[in-house]
C-alpha cells in the first residue's frame, strides 16, 4: 500500500523479513509488484544493497530534465518548509551541505536530511548514479525512460513498463492524460489539465518564479554532465551531444518575458 518504502536507504536495518511483509500474498494472487522510491537512485549505497537482496530484480528508472527537476525539487522543498533561501543561494550552499553526508548514510539506519531534501543540483547528475546500477545489474534488467515521455504519453509509456516487468494488462487512454505530474514547469500559455491530488504537486512558472540568471547558470552547469549521460546511456533532452538538455531556448525565451514583466524571480 505504501509507494515509497525507503527500505534500501533509511530502513535497511529492519531486515528482509520487514521488507517482504509489504508484498505478502502477491505471488499467491499472481501479482507482479514492487515499490517506487526515487531516492534509491541518488543514495550512494542503495544499488549495492538492492543487488545483495534482489540480484535478479527488474529496475525502472525515470529521468527528468535535470534543470526542471532541480527547480521542481526546490519549490517542493520551499512548500514543505525545508528550504528558506532563494534558489541561487541554495544552489551555492549545496556542496557544503552535502559534505560528509555519504558517511552518515553508510550505516544501515543512516540518514541525512540535507542529502535527501536539499540536493537540488546533485540529484540531476544522473550518469554517475546510473553507473552504480549498471556495474551491478545486467543491462537487460534496467529500463531507462524519460519522465517527459510518461508525462506526455502516459498510456504508451506505461505499456512499455508493463511489458518490461512482465505484468499483464491492457492499458488504454481512460484515466491517463498528459501533464498530470507534480511540479510541472508551465509557461504563460499553458493550462494544467484537471488531475488528482499529488503529494509532490507544486506548479511553478519559469517566468517570474525563477531568476533568469540562476536558471541560465543551472543550465550551463548541467551541459557537461548531460553530454556524458547521452554518450554513456543514450538519454538526452536535446539533439546534440553538447546540448544543454533542451533548456537554453527556454531560458532565453523566459528571460525575455521576465524582463518585460519586470519579475525578479527566485
Amino acid at each position: 500500500e505504501e509507494k515509497e518504502l525507503h527500505f534500501f536507504s533509511g530502513q535497511w536495518y529492519r531486515g528482509r523479513r520487514w521488507y517482504a511483509r509489504h508484498f505478502a500474498g502477491a505471488a499467491d494472487r499472481g501479482l507482479v509488484c514492487g515499490e517506487i522510491t526515487p531516492y534509491y537512485l541518488f543514495h550512494p549505497f542503495c544499488a549495492e544493497r538492492i543487488h545483495a537482496l534482489l540480484p535478479g530484480v527488474k529496475l525502472v528508472v525515470l529521468l527528468r530534465n535535470p534543470v526542471h527537476r532541480a527547480v521542481s525539487h526546490y519549490f517542493h522543498a520551499v512548500e514543505r518548509g525545508f528550504e528558506k533561501r532563494p534558489l541561487g543561494e541554495a544552489l551555492a550552499l549545496e556542496e557544503a551541505r552535502l559534505a560528509g553526508t555519504e558517511e552518515e548514510l553508510r550505516s544501515p539506519a543512516g540518514s541525512s536530511f540535507d542529502h535527501q531534501k536539499l540536493s537540488f543540483f546533485h540529484r540531476g547528475l544522473y550518469k554517475e548514479q546510473l553507473d552504480r546500477y549498471f556495474q551491478r545489474f545486467p543491462k537487460e534488467n534496467i529500463l531507462l525512460l524519460r519522465s517527459e515521455d510518461l508525462f506526455l504519453h502516459p498510456a504508451e509509456t506505461l505499456a512499455t513498463i508493463l511489458d518490461f516487468i512482465g505484468a499483464p494488462g491492457n492499458v488504454g487512454q481512460s484515466g491517463l492524460r498528459p501533464g498530470g505530474h507534480g511540479g510541472q514547469a508551465i509557461n504563460d500559455q499553458q493550462q494544467r489539465p484537471p488531475e488528482a491530488p499529488h503529494e509532490n504537486r507544486g506548479a511553478y512558472s519559469l517566468v517570474g518564479d525563477v531568476d533568469p540568471g540562476v536558471l541560465k547558470d543551472l543550465t550551463e552547469r548541467f551541459r557537461g554532465p548531460n553530454a556524458e549521460l547521452k554518450r554513456a546511456y543514450g538519454v538526452s533532452w536535446g539533439q546534440d551531444d553538447d546540448d544543454d538538455g533542451g533548456c537554453q531556448q527556454e531560458v532565453i525565451t523566459h528571460a525575455d518575458k521576465a524582463k518585460k514583466k519586470g519579475g525578479k524571480g527566485v
